[in-house]
Formats: structure tokens, C-alpha cells, sequence
């Protein structure tokens, strides 16, 4: 007999936890971010910064 292990049966020490929270981008968001990486595959910071600034999101989103 195996005991099934499952995420709801899984010790809390097991249970992965996330110390940050998923963005949300807006449509004109999400097609801006789109557009610049289509051009540009890794964005440097002051890049990215301008960017942010321009989709109004912070540098870290």
C-alpha cells in the first residue's frame, strides 16, 4: 500500500510559497512589453526603466 501524495496532502514544509505576486499587464501593457521585445531580446536597465515609465509600471514588474 502507497500513500498518494497530492498538494493538498503534502506536509506544509513541502508546499512551495511565493514571496512575490504575479503581474498583471493591461492589454496596451502587454502589447507594449510585446513590441519592445520583438526589437530588443534582453533590455538593458535604463532601457527598461523608460519603457516602465512609458507603460506606466515600475522597472521591477
Amino acid at each position: 500500500p502507497y500513500a498518494v501524495l497530492t498538494k493538498d496532502t503534502l506536509p506544509q514544509t513541502y508546499k512551495r510559497k511565493r514571496s512575490w505576486s504575479r503581474a498583471v499587464f493591461s492589454n496596451l501593457q502587454r502589447k507594449g512589453l510585446e513590441k519592445r521585445f520583438e526589437i530588443q531580446k534582453y533590455v538593458t536597465k535604463p532601457d527598461r526603466k523608460q519603457l516602465a515609465a512609458m507603460l506606466g509600471l515600475t522597472d521591477a514588474q
